[in-house]
């Protein structure tokens, strides 16, 4: 795609706004309130909206500099790469589609935020298969190849570079999936040294202290003790407040 295209960015960025738009709509029918749950949903959901649209365009813009007229080239471009892009779309999905089906505190902290990644998804999927080759056939025109700059000689040599990658992964598919099978292997390696906790321990900033008297003691000793160890905690100069609560113990 052409450098410095204003119309492709606009095109693209048309896309965030209007499947966050659509999310919200999706929100409310659910009976999904704004929260921090939801907007980190929305905020994970933002970072994957633009991909589907820039897959469709930049296949688009391919059909429209090989001769194909604006609207020729938005179908048969939307067409080709539908599946791909779906199939993207619904990997991301049940990564997060497991945690609907949960209960307990579970749910209760992350339902929502796989709700919103989930319609997120979605909508972008639609406005990428939908509204962006309908923009592309109104705003595209067929470029004049670029001059070669240094950029174009950087991309092209990153081109080559993948496409020697992928020749030998195509004729060599044996040691293809053992790379694969053997990255996959090492990746879960370390999860069973790491260990793991359903939350990471917080520092709220507090400390208690319990005070267990002898049975039968009075009051008046019970204000003394209490009184002497307000002393020594008022001497840490960290400390803000001082909240004593007395118990009868039955």
């Amino acid at each position: 795609m052409k450098n410095r295209d204003l119309k492709t960015t606009l095109i693209i960025s048309v896309s965030i706004p209007i499947s966050i738009i659509a999310t919200f709509i999706l929100l409310y029918f659910g009976n999904i309130t704004f929260n921090i749950m939801t907007l980190g949903g929305m905020a994970l959901g933002i970072g994957m909206l633009v991909d589907n649209s820039i897959v469709v365009l930049e296949n688009i813009y391919r059909l429209r500099e090989n001769g194909l007229d604006s609207q020729s080239a938005s179908i048969e471009g939307a067409k080709e790469v539908s599946m791909a892009v779906t199939a993207s779309t619904l990997t991301t999905i049940a990564v997060f589609a497991p945690m609907v089906f949960v209960e307990g505190i579970t749910a209760t902290i992350f339902k929502e935020l796989a709700f919103t990644v989930a319609f997120s998804l979605v909508i972008s999927l639609l406005v990428s298969l939908t509204l962006i080759p309908m923009l592309a056939s109104r705003s595209l025109k067929k470029e004049v190849e670029e001059k070669n700059n240094g950029f174009s000689k950087v991309f092209r040599s990153v081109r080559d570079g993948y496409e020697s990658i992928l020749s030998w992964a195509l004729n060599h598919k044996g040691w293809a999936i053992f790379i694969a099978v053997a990255i996959f292997v090492v990746t879960i390696f370390p999860l069973f040294i790491l260990g793991g906790e359903f939350f990471p321990p917080v520092d709220e900033g507090t400390f208690i202290v319990n005070i267990d008297l002898p049975s039968g003691s009075s009051f008046q000793e019970t204000n003394k003790v209490i009184e002497k160890l307000e002393k020594d905690i008022s001497k840490i100069k960290e400390v803000d407040t001082i909240s004593i609560e007395k118990r009868r113990r039955l």
